[in-house]
């Protein structure tokens, strides 16, 4: 599995996962549902962001490196 797809199905997934938790909330109204939210989904969210970030960068960091290694006369 390449970087891009790893990436397009974690963004996919947390994309489900939100749209899930929304229709969920709207009937799901206790100290149970915003201590879901708040222990569970939340921190999901932040880490599932941080993750694409660092998948990002490295994307960008192997396209250098491919780059630059195509770029050197064998």
């Amino acid at each position: 599995m390449s970087l891009t797809t790893g990436r397009i199905q974690l963004h996919a997934a947390m994309k489900t996962a939100h749209e899930r938790w929304e229709e969920v909330r709207h009937a799901w109204h206790d100290k149970v549902s915003a201590e879901f939210e708040e222990v569970c989904l939340l921190p999901l969210e932040q880490q599932v962001k941080s993750t694409l970030r660092a998948i990002d960068r490295l994307s960008a960091v192997l396209a250098q490196m491919h780059e630059e290694c195509a770029d050197k006369p064998q």
